[in-house]
């Protein structure tokens, strides 16, 4: 796994904090989510790291990565169905004392054929539901969602623990320096600012954050004015000092060794690169993952049904 790892602030584009696509997974670094993420993989390969452990899965193959789980993807071609959502959907039927933690990966454990075969229908039955999006489309994905999350109760192992206050309250800073961030990194942020921000003190701030996250405050704020700079490369024409300044970067030398630093090649070689490979229109990176809003990928699906 890589030696550092960013936290991921998911965003839901309806009021929904359920989130479902196919996704070609390219390279994803080391990160962790609130969310419980489960992957079910369609077409090609992918290799995932959870904490320590690395897992080969195939066509075919499920696995669950438990809420606030580090984790990192590899693949040379795949398509992924992709499902996401927050562990208060539980916490709504279950109560708020205990979080639950369940044990899903066909690729290593010894699922029987029957369920994983269910398992599958439910995840098929959602993607397909969504990409109709015919009267009433949303009512029967909340019942599919809810029965997908029943049969782990029901077929999967699983373990609850008392929940820990102190760690909810950790989230709860980390995520609220991971939006400031998100939201103002294009302005000019200091530690002092970002400190003021969030109601800390600086050598506080600086710590709390290296110890959560793994990162320095001003290394992940690079990471994400690179990584805004790197979809500006790839969807506009403009020069690369309107995108380096569009992503708070005042200084072209300054842009140009952060993101070599962080990309490995520059701007220029990297947008030269991206266009070689003619990205489709309906195509949409995020966090490495590819994020795929086609019809003929979600006939994929049809066969587990």
């Amino acid at each position: 796994m890589n030696e550092f790892y960013i936290f991921e602030d998911i965003e839901y584009h309806e009021k929904i904090p359920v989130k479902h696509f196919i996704a070609a997974i390219e390279e994803s670094w080391g990160h962790w989510h609130n969310e419980i993420e489960v992957l079910f993989v369609l077409s090609g390969t992918l290799q995932i790291t959870v904490e320590e452990s690395r897992y080969d899965l195939n066509t075919g193959d499920i696995i669950l990565i438990n809420s606030n789980r580090i984790h990192s993807i590899k693949s040379e071609g795949n398509l992924t169905f992709v499902l996401q959502f927050v562990p208060e959907l539980i916490y709504q039927i279950y109560g708020k004392d205990q979080t639950y933690y369940f044990n899903l990966n066909t690729a290593v454990s010894e699922l029987n054929k029957e369920t994983a075969d269910k398992l599958k229908s439910v995840l098929a039955r959602i993607g397909i539901e969504y990409s109709r999006m015919r009267d009433g489309y949303k009512f029967f994905l909340w019942s599919y969602f809810y029965e997908f999350v029943g049969c782990l109760f029901r077929y999967c192992d699983y373990k609850a623990q008392t929940s820990d206050p102190k760690m909810s309250e950790d989230l709860k800073k980390v995520t609220a320096i991971i939006n400031h961030i998100n939201k103002h990194f294009k302005e000019d942020l200091s530690l002092e600012t970002i400190a003021e921000a969030v109601n800390m003190n600086v050598m506080a701030l600086s710590k709390f954050f290296r110890k959560k996250t793994g990162l320095s405050i001003l290394f992940y704020l690079k990471m994400v004015r690179i990584n805004h700079a790197k979809q500006l490369l790839e969807s506009s024409d403009a020069p690369v000092i309107e995108i380096a300044q569009e992503c708070g970067f005042y200084s072209l030398p300054t842009f140009y060794r952060a993101f070599n630093e962080i990309v490995g090649i520059s701007p220029k070689e990297y947008k030269k690169t991206r266009k070689s490979h003619a990205f489709k229109d309906h195509i949409q990176l995020v966090q490495g993952y590819l994020m795929v809003d086609s019809v003929n990928e979600y006939a994929l699906l049809h066969k587990y049904l």
